[in-house]
């Protein structure tokens, strides 16, 4: 929010304090309109839309969500490949002395690294590595046991991450930029709480402290929690 005293409230709390506030608003209507003829009717039932506005706009959850299921995919993916990698290691550890490059330089272990670390891209390029020194020995490998479709799996597991990595990318900024909108709206609506709430505490300071308190950020954040 743009005010420093908008943070008293979480989001979902000016959500609950709108309708509050634009009924008050209504109740005292004429007061406000007394003091200064901007005051109308209008501005509580755009109050109402805003809030309306807001609790429809599911793009910025529906983002999250998304986003949520790739990253625990790509998670699950890259225990599979762990697993797996740990397979090839075991037969190029078998084929010692038979195969080109030597296990301790076949990148099994950067690769174990960047699955550690989560970091897609250095899994697509030791993948890679790994890949090509496997057909490379493939004959050798094979004679120790190796299958021929623990290649295949192999290649199926990085094109994944490697296409869940893109879409991850892609699902960030789409968030980000649904996370800006839902922001801007949730602005609009505090500049309309501001507006009623700091006109309603001066009107009714000194001779009815009771509604003056009805316009008091505290004191509305305070029914809002105990409603709740």
């Amino acid at each position: 929010m743009k005010d420093s005293k908008s943070s008293i409230f979480r989001q979902e709390e000016l959500l609950a304090v709108a309708p509050m506030i634009a009924g008050n608003y209504r109740r005292d209507l004429v007061e406000f309109t007394d003091i200064n003829p901007v005051f109308i009717l209008e501005k509580a039932d755009q109050m109402d839309a805003k809030v309306t506005e807001i609790r429809s706009d599911n793009l910025y959850h529906s983002k999250v969500s998304e986003l949520k299921g790739v990253t625990e995919g790509m998670a699950a993916e890259m225990k599979l490949l762990a697993k797996l990698t740990n397979k090839i290691a075991y037969y190029v550890a078998q084929s010692e002395g038979t195969i080109t490059p030597a296990p301790n330089d076949f990148s099994l272990r950067q690769l174990r690294t960047a699955i550690r670390n989560g970091n897609v891209e250095g899994i697509v390029s030791m993948g890679d590595r790994v890949k090509n020194n496997i057909e490379a020995n493939l004959d050798g490998l094979t004679a120790k046991g190796f299958k021929v479709e623990y290649l295949s799996a192999f290649s199926t597991h990085i094109d994944k991450l490697m296409s869940d990595n893109i879409l991850q990318n892609n699902l960030i900024q789409e968030r980000n930029q649904a996370s800006v909108q839902t922001k801007l709206l949730y602005d609009e609506l505090w500049t309309m709480i501001r507006e009623i709430c700091e006109a309603g505490k001066i009107i009714y300071k000194g001779w009815d402290d009771a509604k003056a308190k009805e316009y008091t950020y505290r004191t509305l954040k305070q029914r809002v929690n105990q409603s709740a």
